[in-house]
C-alpha cells in the first residue's frame, strides 16, 4: 500500500524551541509505521539525533538514528527523519526526541514538539 500521513501537529506559524507538553499520537489498530519526522528549525547547526517512541504501558520502540533534510529557507537538518518500517501495536505513543532544546514548538501545537508520522496499510 501507499504511504499515508497519519499524524501531523505542525502548522505554518512561527516557532520556538523546547516543547513543554508531550507529543502523543494514537494508533487505533496495529499499524506499519514507515516514517517519523521531527522539526528542528532553530537547530544551531546541530546534527540529527535520535527519535524514540514509548507507549502508554512504558514499552519503548526504537531508538532510531535520524537523518536530516533541509527545512524552510534551506535550514540544514531541520527535519529529523527516521524510518522504523515496523508494525506497532494499537495504543497511545509519546514521541521522545534526543534534543528537545532544538525541537520546534508553538502555542498553536499546544506547546508540543512538531512531529509527522506516516504509515502503510499492513
Amino acid at each position: 500500500g501507499s504511504e499515508q500521513k497519519i499524524f501531523d501537529n505542525g502548522n505554518i506559524y512561527g516557532v520556538t524551541n523546547g516543547p513543554v507538553s508531550p507529543t502523543k499520537f494514537i494508533l487505533n489498530k496495529d499499524t506499519y509505521i514507515t516514517r517519523i519526522e521531527n522539526y528542528h528549525y532553530f537547530n544551531n547547526g546541530k546534527l540529527p539525533g535520535i527519535i524514540t517512541l514509548m507507549n502508554e504501558k512504558g514499552k519503548v520502540f526504537g531508538p532510531w538514528l535520524a537523518t536530516g533534510t533541509p527545512g524552510q529557507g534551506g535550514v540544514q537538518n531541520a527535519y529529523w527523519v527516521v524510518r522504523p518500517n515496523r508494525i506497532l501495536p494499537a495504543g497511545t505513543y509519546t514521541v521522545i526526541d534526543s534534543d528537545p532544546s532544538t525541537w520546534s514548538t508553538n502555542a498553536q501545537s499546544a506547546n508540543k514538539g512538531f512531529t509527522t508520522v506516516w504509515a502503510r496499510e499492513n
